[in-house]
């Protein structure tokens, strides 16, 4: 469940900018048509293991082909499908964490402490730069950029925070501490 804090900063800066490009909000998603059937969403996800300490979001990006529905009720029925984010996708659905669609092309999580309001909007107009630079492209023509590159360093980075804040040395800094 989401904190206050992070609740107002999704309402502060992620729900007005997806409803500027046109996607409605139903919870934690966010669905548009695609005319002539198609829908695409946005899902945000919460980490199962976010409490009082360090937290975690991430999005699931999805396109999907909606036949026989009017263009009217393709949102509508979004709202209702929970096949619209089922990450085992049919052959008319495509469905992607938005990290794989980044530079890091793995499942990336945008990290906040719950009780830094700065930081949760910080991790969220990063999420939220990363779907207007690799989810759209994504949803509009259905393709990752091949131009996106293999950058693990955010992904790097994200994990150094983590370690931090709990406390255990990184991986990196424990390998090279065993003598040889």
């Amino acid at each position: 469940m989401a904190s206050k804090s992070f609740e107002a900063a999704v309402r502060k800066v992620i729900a007005p900018r997806l409803a500027e490009l046109g996607f409605r909000r139903f919870g934690t998603r966010y669905v548009r048509p695609c005319p002539p059937f198609g829908v695409q969403g946005l899902a945000l996800i919460q980490s199962k293991w976010n409490g009082s300490g360090y937290c975690r979001f991430s999005f699931l990006v999805t396109r999907s082909l909606k036949l026989g529905v009017s263009h009217e009720g393709l949102a509508e029925r979004a709202r209702r499908d929970n096949g619209l984010f089922d990450t085992d996708a049919f052959r008319f659905q495509r469905v992607e964490w938005l990290g794989t669609l980044t530079e890091v092309r793995a499942d990336f999580q945008y990290g906040y402490l719950p009780d830094d309001a700065a930081g949760i909007e910080a991790a969220q107009r990063e999420a939220l730069a990363d779907i207007e630079r690799y989810a759209l492209p994504f949803l509009r023509w259905g393709v990752a950029n091949p131009l996106r590159g293999n950058d693990q360093t955010r992904a790097a980075q994200e994990e150094a925070r983590w370690h931090e804040f709990v406390g255990i040395p990184a991986p990196s800094e424990s390998a090279s501490a065993t003598p040889s």
